[in-house]
This record gives structure tokens, sequence and C-alpha cells, in this order.
């Protein structure tokens, strides 16, 4: 567990990650981690503000973190935070080409609703009317003997 000490420090940075449906608190004390894990989190923010699930990588992340203050002597964190950040690297040059998709996915779709009662105005009654026709044309029709 965190100790109170650490909590309090000057040098902490706390960052909340909302991925999803969760909230992650991410704890991280003053060592040359810091700039590190704040380009990250800022990297993460970026790639959720374009509508990544981040969930799976803000969970490494807040492992690592939790392993770090378990043993802080322990100097393999910072070479996992780097190749966290090189997974988020690959990623923000997809971000841009995914939002244009999602953003132009989302206007068509509210001009398609937009402009759909005007195309079924025009369309239903034609279609009505052809089918009608259509299906009653070798219909014969008789006099009427009185």
């Amino acid at each position: 567990m965190l100790h109170i000490s650490r909590i309090l420090s000057a040098f902490m940075i706390a960052a909340i990650l909302i991925s999803g449906d969760r909230i992650i608190f991410l704890l991280v004390s003053g060592d040359m981690i810091d700039d590190e894990v704040s380009s990250v989190l800022k990297d993460l923010e970026y790639l959720y503000s374009r509508g990544f699930d981040i969930g799976n990588l803000s969970r490494r992340i807040n492992d690592i973190i939790w392993d770090m203050d378990r043993d802080p002597g322990n100097a393999t964190y910072i070479i996992r935070i780097r190749e966290i950040h090189s997974e988020i690297i690959s990623l923000k040059d997809e971000a841009e080409r995914l939002y244009i998709i999602n953003i132009v996915i989302r206007y068509s779709a509210a001009a398609f609703i937009g402009v759909l009662p005007a195309i079924i105005y025009y369309l239903l009654p034609r279609i009505y009317l052809y089918i009608w026709f259509h299906t009653r044309r070798g219909w014969v029709v008789r006099r009427r003997s009185r």
C-alpha cells in the first residue's frame, strides 16, 4: 500500500484516466520517471480524445506504477514505460486517420437521417403505385351484365 509520506511528497503526480466505464488513478512518486509518465499520460489523453480504447494501455501503466510502489529500486520500470510509450507513438500516427474517418461517418449518418423524411415523402408513393400497378396488370376487367 502507499505510505502517507509518499502520497504527500512534493513531487507526486496524480493523473486520472477515464477508460470506458472505469476511472484509473495513477500515482507516481518524484523520480526521473516523472517526465516519462507525464508524457505517456499526455499521449494517452490525446488517444482517448481521438476515440481510441486506452483501457489496456492505462491498465498496464497502472500495473507498472503499483509495481514501482512495491519495489522502488527496480530499474526495469523505465524500460517498460518506454515500451508502452513507443506503442502509443505508433498509435498516434493512426489516430488522426481514424478520427477523420469517424467524423465522416458521423456526419454522413446525420445527413442521411436529416434527408430521410424527404426521400420517404418523395419515393414512398411512387414505389407503392409501381408495385400496385405491376401486381394488378394481369387482371382482366369484364363488363358487368345487367
